[in-house]
């Protein structure tokens, strides 16, 4: 029998990190590399200043020539951000298992950056 979406995430994030919007804005800087895996045309509502789109479905055919232009490697911390935090889970397990060690999905996404009155552009 085929898993619900909800359990699917569920279930993968028990291989990823994650980090809370609070943790996030403690060490934001605008030189971290925060991924909005948003769609572009959902990302015109706002993005936390310094993030780069990147979509969903083009993540892991972009991904490495984004660390090249924000000047990082395959070492580096990527936070991944979606609207609710689910999306960029599973994201998070895809760079995991491209061989990214340092990649964290932000619990709850843009919704919970946005309800805890942190700054969007």
């Amino acid at each position: 029998m085929p898993k619900k979406y909800s359990d699917y995430v569920k279930e993968v994030k028990m291989d990823v990190k994650e980090i809370s919007v609070d943790k996030l804005a403690e060490i934001y800087t605008k030189t971290l590399l925060i991924i909005d895996i948003r769609e572009e045309s959902e990302c015109r509502d706002g993005m936390i200043s310094g993030a780069i789109n990147i979509s969903r479905g083009v993540l892991e055919s972009n991904i490495i020539s984004a660390l090249a232009e924000h000047k990082s490697t395959m070492s580096a911390d990527i936070y991944l951000i979606c609207r609710s935090g689910m999306r960029s889970v599973l994201a998070a397990q895809s760079l995991q298992n491209m061989g990214f060690e340092n990649v964290y999905s932000i619990r709850g996404g843009m919704q919970a950056w946005i309800g805890k009155g942190l700054k969007i552009t």
